[in-house]
C-alpha cells in the first residue's frame, strides 16, 4: 500500500500549475488500484496565465471545498510549478484550522506548507504528488506510509559540521522559502531542524537565498540544517557553499539527504523528528 489504511479517500488539488491530462489519469489509476476513492474536481476555469492552473480565487476555493469535506482523508497536490504563494492571503485559515487534514506535496507546495505551519492549520506532508505516483521507485514508496504513521525511516547523509543534532522538521524548497522571508507566513523555526532542497539553480542563487533567510534571522535558533537534493547545480561548488554556510552560521549542517525533485524521496511530515548521528539520518514521530 502507498498510504496507510486511514487514507480511504483522496482529494486532488491543483494549487499551482496544471498537470498534463495523461499524468492525471496515470496517478488516479495508481490510487484506484490501491482501493482508494478519488475526488478529482472538474478542471478549473481557463486561466489567461499559461503557467497557472486557474485564477488564485478559483484555486483557493478548490482547496477550501475539499479541505472542509469531512469525507476527504488526504489532500494530494497534482503538481508544483508556481502559484501557491498567491493563495496564502485568500485562504480562510481560521476555518481551515478546524480540520487537521494532511496535505501532501513539495517544491512550490512549500508556500502552502509554511502557511499551514504558521497558521496551525492541517498537517504538511512532504511526499510524491499525483503526477509522480506512476513512476516512483520502491525506496520512495516504502517511506510514504511512515509520513502518516510515524514509523522510523532512515537515510544516509554527509555530516559537514557539528555532531549529533535533532529536532522537529521544518522543510521546503529554498527559493520558495526565501521568497516568503520577512512575511506573515514563515513558521517559527526555533529548535527545528531545517530541510532544504532546490532544482536547476546556479550556486550563486542558492547562496543568495540562504543569505536572505540568514539575514532575516530564520536560522538564529535552529538545531541544525540538512540540505537535500540540488539537482542541476555544480556539486563541488555546492559543497563548498554548504561548508561556508556552516562556518558563518555556526550551526550543525549535513547534506545529501534524499529530499527534493529526484528519486528516491524520503517522505515525512512536519510532526516528525529528524536525528542526525554521524552520517545517518533517522526520522520518526
Amino acid at each position: 500500500m502507498i498510504y496507510p489504511d486511514t487514507i480511504r479517500r483522496v482529494g486532488i488539488i491543483t494549487p499551482a500549475g496544471r498537470l498534463a491530462p495523461e499524468l492525471v489519469e496515470s496517478g488516479i489509476a495508481v490510487l484506484r488500484k490501491e482501493g482508494i476513492k478519488v475526488d478529482s474536481p472538474a478542471p478549473l476555469p481557463e486561466c489567461k496565465v499559461a503557467y497557472l492552473a486557474g485564477t488564485p480565487e478559483d484555486r483557493a476555493e478548490q482547496i477550501e471545498n475539499l479541505w472542509l469535506d469531512p469525507e476527504i482523508d488526504l489532500l494530494l497536490c497534482s503538481r508544483g510549478g508556481f502559484g501557491c504563494a498567491q493563495l496564502l492571503v485568500l485562504l480562510n485559515w481560521k476555518k481551515l484550522a478546524r480540520r487537521n487534514i494532511p496535505l501532501a506535496g513539495y517544491s512550490d507546495i512549500t508556500a502552502l506548507h509554511w502557511g499551514m505551519a504558521s497558521k496551525r492549520a492541517g498537517l504538511p506532508v512532504v511526499s510524491p504528488m499525483l503526477g509522480k505516483l506512476s513512476s516512483i521507485d520502491e525506496k520512495t514508496r516504502s517511506t510514504i506510509c511512515g509520513a502518516f504513521t510515524g514509523t522510523e525511516r532512515t537515510a544516509s547523509v554527509n555530516l559537514i559540521s557539528g555532531e549529533a543534532f535533532s529536532g522537529k522538521i521544518l522543510a521546503g524548497n529554498l527559493t520558495v522559502a526565501a521568497s516568503l522571508a520577512g512575511g506573515d507566513y514563515v513558521p517559527d523555526s526555533r529548535d527545528k531542524v531545517i530541510l532544504l532542497e532546490d532544482i536547476n539553480e546556479p550556486v550563486y542563487k542558492i547562496d543568495r537565498c540562504l543569505t536572505q533567510l540568514e539575514q532575516s534571522g530564520f536560522f538564529d535558533q535552529v538545531q541544525g540544517v540538512v540540505f537535500g537534493s540540488f539537482s542541476g547545480s555544480d556539486p563541488r561548488e555546492l559543497e563548498e557553499l554548504f561548508i561556508r554556510f556552516a562556518r558563518r552560521t555556526g550551526k550543525p549542517v549535513a547534506s545529501g539527504f534524499p529530499f527534493g525533485h529526484n528519486l528516491p524521496l524520503v517522505s515525512f511530515s512536519f510532526e516528525d523528528t529528524i536525528t542526525i548521528t554521524g552520517n545517518k539520518a533517522i526520522i520518526k514521530r
